[in-house]
C-alpha cells in the first residue's frame, strides 16, 4: 500500500478531490491510503507519505518539501487543468507510472 498525500492551500475542495482519487484508485486496482493537508500543516504529513501531490496553488512549496523529505519520495505538481477538472484517474496513472 502506498501513502499518498494531497497538499492544498485551505482544503475547501480537497476532501472532494481525495474522494475522487480513492474511487480512481479502486478502479485502477491501486492499493493506496490517500489523505490531504493544508499548506500550513504539511511538514509532519509529508514525512509519512510515499507520494506527495501538490495542488497548483501550493506549487511554491515544492522546494521546501524537497528539503524535508527523502529523495525517493515522488512529488507531483498537479497541473491546473487536471486539478480544476479533478482528473483523478490521470493523476493516479502518472503516480503508478512513476512507481513502476
Amino acid at each position: 500500500m502506498k501513502n499518498i498525500l494531497l497538499v492544498c492551500s485551505s482544503g475547501l475542495s480537497t476532501n472532494m478531490f481525495v474522494s475522487k482519487l480513492e474511487k480512481s484508485a479502486k478502479l485502477l486496482n491501486f492499493n493506496a491510503n490517500i489523505w490531504s493537508c493544508n499548506s500550513v500543516n504539511f511538514k509532519e504529513d509529508v514525512c509519512k507519505a510515499d507520494v506527495i501531490l501538490l495542488a497548483p496553488q501550493v506549487k511554491y512549496l515544492f522546494d521546501d518539501i524537497k528539503k524535508i523529505v527523502d529523495d525517493d519520495k515522488y512529488i507531483l505538481l498537479i497541473g491546473l487543468s487536471d486539478y480544476s477538472c479533478m482528473n483523478s484517474k490521470k493523476i493516479l496513472e502518472d503516480v503508478i507510472s512513476y512507481l513502476q
